[in-house]
């Protein structure tokens, strides 16, 4: 009897685990997104495996990434977490975004100044997921 006690909670650990991986595995097979509407941003692609990424950690990263980029009811949980903010803790910033009653602006700090090597990292991030949604835009006609 203490051993099935033991072992039930690392069971219940193992099959949430698993049960999560099967339902993003098959959102992933049935509605494939690359890009979050209410993020306005691309979603992260698969990882690329091969040795160099495996050997400098990049794998990970990239698969982090992309798992919590795509894990299973990901938009649901994006606005519960949204409601949450808003309506229970009532912060006035939620997301880097400043909530009114009738407008949304950038948090403090969102026009911060930037170097020049910076604001080219940033214009290039933004170009290629402009450059995405037109892809995406392309591809649905």
């Amino acid at each position: 009897m203490k051993t099935r006690k033991k072992l039930l909670f690392p069971a219940l650990f193992l099959l949430a685990l698993l049960l999560t991986l099967m339902l993003t595995m098959f959102e992933l097979m049935h509605s494939p997104s690359g890009w979050s509407i209410e993020e306005n941003r691309a979603l992260a692609s698969a990882p690329q495996v091969s040795a160099r990424s495996v050997w400098d950690g990049t794998l990970a990263q990239d698969a982090e990434a992309f798992y919590k980029d795509h894990i299973a009811a990901r938009r649901l949980l994006l606005k519960l977490d949204t409601a949450i903010q808003m309506q229970v803790l009532r912060r006035a910033a939620v997301h880097d975004v400043v909530v009114g009653n009738t407008v949304l602006l950038p948090a403090p700090g969102f026009s911060a100044r930037l170097t020049d090597e910076e604001l080219k990292q940033k214009a290039e991030a933004i170009a290629e997921g402009i450059q995405s949604v037109k892809q995406a835009a392309d591809e649905a006609g």
